[in-house]
């Protein structure tokens, strides 16, 4: 009895300990921070996180509907005679080529020939006055002769004359005998029309005459029937509540003297650039840009209320860097 008391004692202890600490976590550690030189500190609320998960959904029910099957019909190739087979007489015509012979239109000649030879005939040839005197006086003048009569200086020479002979040639028949003519034998090529193929009859058989044609045939007639169709879905993502938001933490943000017009401008460029801010770049801390602030947070799960920390890095900034005017002055 007593062992059972203690038992319950214990399990009353225990439940009133973990609703403390369920209520506690419920409302959010609201306990302060350990105080950090040069750190700033604030209360957000934590947001609602979700997890996104994959569902199929169905878009259309399974049914049964009427299917239509066209008819089927196969291709059948036939032969049609055209022309039956059968035979023909055929006359050729001779056929003729026509060539080139040699014809002889001159044969060899014999003829008498006369053997001649030449003999020569020596005469002299008489003077000019017909004399046959071998020479004749010439009057010489004697050189170096100074007489006053003429006569005196000359005297006659006897001139020996050359003697001209007339040569004359004859021809002398020597002999005649049987001889082959200069002119020899003539050919000529003259055209010449030959028979290359006789005339002909012959007979030739001609084949029958097909022709193909296509016809279809039917193999399978036209149907209908019915057809299960099963249901069809497609894939949604969906986001999941997995943990309740509003619980107030306490989270490290800028501190006064950080949070300037310089960073409040750069927050607005980057919340006006992923479509979370439309108002014009004043570098205050208006109610547009705190809206856009939370928006911001609440879709990334960030603690919403205050530009802490994790914010001022999701936008992409070093928050080291933007802390610097307040390390800069001291306060």
């Amino acid at each position: 009895m007593k062992h059972e008391k203690k038992i319950l004692t214990t399990l009353f202890l225990c439940l009133m300990t973990c609703g403390i600490y369920a209520q506690k976590f419920a409302k959010g550690d609201t306990t302060m921070p350990q105080p950090t030189k040069g750190v700033c500190y604030a209360k957000s609320v934590t947001p609602d996180k979700f997890k996104i998960i994959e569902e199929q959904v169905m878009i259309e029910k399974a049914q049964t509907k009427e299917e239509f099957i066209p008819a089927i019909y196969d291709t059948l190739r036939q032969r049609l005679l055209i022309r039956k087979a059968y035979e023909k007489i055929v006359t050729y015509q001779a056929e003729f080529d026509t060539i080139m012979v040699k014809v002889k239109v001159k044969d060899k000649s014999r003829m008498i020939e006369e053997k001649y030879k030449t003999v020569f005939n020596v005469e002299k040839k008489p003077n000019a006055d017909g004399s046959a005197a071998a020479g004749e006086w010439v009057t010489v003048k004697i050189a170096n002769c100074k007489s006053p009569n003429p006569k005196d200086c000359e005297t006659l020479q006897w001139v020996e004359k050359k003697q001209e002979y007339d040569i004359t040639t004859k021809e002398v028949f020597v002999a005649a005998e049987w001889s082959d003519s200069t002119d020899g034998e003539e050919m000529v090529e003259v055209p010449k029309v030959i028979q290359s193929k006789p005339a002909r009859v012959e007979r030739i058989f001609v084949p029958a005459d097909y022709k193909v044609v296509e016809k279809a045939v039917l193999r399978k007639h036209a149907r209908k029937i019915m057809v299960e169709v099963p249901p069809k879905y497609k894939t949604v993502k969906k986001k999941k509540l997995i943990e309740k938001g509003g619980k107030k933490v306490w989270v490290e943000v800028l501190c006064p003297a950080s949070l300037n017009e310089i960073v409040i401008s750069q927050v607005q460029l980057a919340l006006k650039g992923r479509k979370y801010y439309s108002g014009g770049i004043s570098g205050v801390l208006d109610k547009d840009t705190q809206t856009a602030i939370e928006k911001f947070q609440n879709e990334n799960a960030l603690p919403i209320g205050r530009l802490d920390k994790d914010t001022i890095e999701a936008l992409g900034f070093n928050y080291v860097i933007f802390k610097q005017p307040f390390n800069e002055n001291g306060n």
